[in-house]
């Protein structure tokens, strides 16, 4: 992102352009360092939430009060968190970048007072909004609940509705801290969520406190996580980058918050249309039967769980290349770089939808069944994970191509992408769940996931080398092939050891999974050894 902004910048004149020259070279040379450690952190990140989801499953089940606590938790999270609070973290970045290198601190932190100051507004307006309408809201969207579920989830959303003002606050002071390039600071914030959330869920499962008391314990536990994530971050902001908010200069930076809302508009719009499918997916699960929304949440963390991990390693490396190249005029170079690190989304997500279809009971059984967390529990998880698992390529190419647009100036490519994959989505949920139930949610999920992707490919194609891509997915194509039959030829072996003892079960994961990826290795070297010399005669 900086690289980008100094490219801007530096067009001036003269001067600018040898200055730029000079902080690309020092950027550059700061990346191989910043990456490593990113991709470190967001390592700990996934684990520390993956252990904290086995607890959670293990303490909720999937119970009636487990699609209360869910459901209340979900609202307040997608709003606040991933809705509002994402689109502001990205929106500020490059403005606050762009006044960070060209105007003075007093500036930097008035720009900061008067996003903080609206933010909070807009925050408490909406908050005001859903404490009103809360029943109606609830009603809603978990009218599949009974009336006593419905009773203790409202409770619980209207404990949970304060903490999304705080959500977009801790955003930006993130945004503020990799603008001044401390990414570690910014990203172990979320690991103090996860930790402290994980340490509360532990206490209640050793304590054995019952559920209909345990959930407004655990709704303390989130908040006080949050409120936690919150500190720890603005610490850093005041400690360590200097910036304390000046409200009484908020009118001298008005032309930078206008910026900031051009920005924040494109990004709402296309998170708004995610966000939208998640809403119906958990309104058609409520009425599926008690536990269906449960089990959707966990069937959503596993899918999740390599694109946070891979995907989110693949786009923080891959951004500084592909912008270079963006802004190097060389077309060939830029659409040579996409299509790298495409291909290296797919090689690391493909085989984590085979082995996760083939091998999903078995995975399903030793991470979760524990607890409250029964063999109904892993039925109705795994029939929606058979069809969540194939979002999980789609979704890493659609993150990377969303990139593409916004590096190109194409702000409304994924907006124009996201509308007919919602509408898909939400037409197949309709007629797919009542007639399929559970697992017409996954497909559903899965159809809209792909019709984005080839959307946004498509949309872009002037930009790639298609010819080219599709050679060197042909080539995965046949080393996953492999692995797909060493996995059904491993998941008999797994499902009759794994039985004896948790021990057993949890070896057996270790060691299946690394003779599957041993496979995928192997056979991926000796396919693109035959291509290597298929292309040399």
């Amino acid at each position: 992102m900086e690289i980008i902004l100094y490219l801007k910048f530096a067009t001036e004149n003269l001067d600018g352009k040898m200055k730029l020259i000079k902080k690309i070279s020092n950027v550059l040379q700061q990346s191989s360092s910043n990456i490593l450690k990113v991709i470190i952190v967001n390592c700990i990140l996934a684990v520390v939430s993956f252990v904290k989801d086995v607890y959670l499953a293990a303490y909720l089940g999937t119970s009636a009060i487990a699609d209360a606590f869910l459901l209340s938790y979900f609202i307040v999270d997608t709003l606040g968190n991933n809705f509002l609070a994402m689109a502001l973290g990205v929106a500020v970045i490059p403005v606050f970048s762009k006044i960070f290198i060209s105007k003075t601190n007093k500036d930097f932190n008035a720009a900061i007072a008067g996003v903080l100051l609206f933010s909070t507004i807009a925050c408490l307006f909406l908050s005001l909004i859903l404490f009103l309408n809360g029943p109606l809201i609830y009603a809603a969207l978990g009218s599949g609940l009974d009336a006593t579920t419905q009773s203790s989830g409202l409770i619980i959303f209207n404990l949970l509705i304060p903490i999304l003002t705080f959500f977009p606050i801790i955003y930006l002071g993130m945004a503020i801290l990799q603008v001044q390039s401390r990414f570690i600071s910014s990203m172990t914030g979320q690991i103090v969520f996860n930790g402290l959330l994980l340490l509360g869920l532990i206490y209640l499962n050793y304590t054995k406190i019952y559920l209909e008391k345990g959930v407004f314990i655990l709704t303390g536990f989130l908040i006080a996580s949050v409120l936690a994530q919150f500190a720890y971050i603005w610490i850093f902001v005041i400690k360590d980058c200097k910036c304390l908010p000046e409200f009484g200069r908020i009118k001298d930076t008005l032309g930078d918050l206008l910026e900031i809302l051009k920005n924040l508009l494109p990004y709402l719009s296309v998170l708004g249309s995610t966000q939208i499918i998640y809403f119906v997916e958990r309104y058609f699960a409520a009425k599926q039967g008690p536990g269906t929304l449960a089990a959707l949440n966990y069937a959503f963390r596993l899918v999740q769980f390599p694109i946070w991990v891979f995907i989110s390693a693949v786009a923080v490396v891959a951004f500084p290349e592909i912008a270079r190249k963006a802004y190097s005029k060389d077309n060939n170079a830029f659409s040579d770089s996409v299509n790298k690190y495409l291909f290296l989304g797919i090689l690391f997500t493909l085989p984590f939808t085979i082995m996760l279809y083939t091998l999903r009971y078995p995975i399903i059984t030793t991470l979760f069944q524990r607890g409250e967390f029964n063999s109904y529990s892993v039925e109705v998880t795994a029939t929606i994970l058979s069809g969540y698992v194939f979002c999980i390529v789609w979704q890493g190419i659609s993150a990377l191509l969303v990139r593409v647009s916004m590096l190109k100036g194409s702000k409304r490519i994924p907006l124009v992408a996201a509308i007919p994959a919602m509408s898909i989505n939400i037409l197949l949920l309709r007629y797919w769940v009542p007639s399929l139930g559970p697992i017409g949610i996954g497909y559903a999920a899965a159809c809209g996931a792909f019709t984005n992707a080839m959307l946004l490919y498509f949309l872009l194609w002037k930009y790639l080398r298609p010819l080219k891509f599709i050679k060197n997915v042909l080539l995965l194509s046949g080393a996953n092939t492999l692995l797909l039959f060493t996995c059904l030829f491993l998941k008999g072996f797994w499902v009759n050891v794994g039985k004896s003892s948790e021990i057993t079960s949890f070896s057996c994961l270790i060691l299946i999974g690394l003779i599957c990826l041993s496979v995928y290795c192997l056979s991926y070297y000796l396919f693109w050894k035959i291509a290597v010399r298929f292309d040399n005669t």
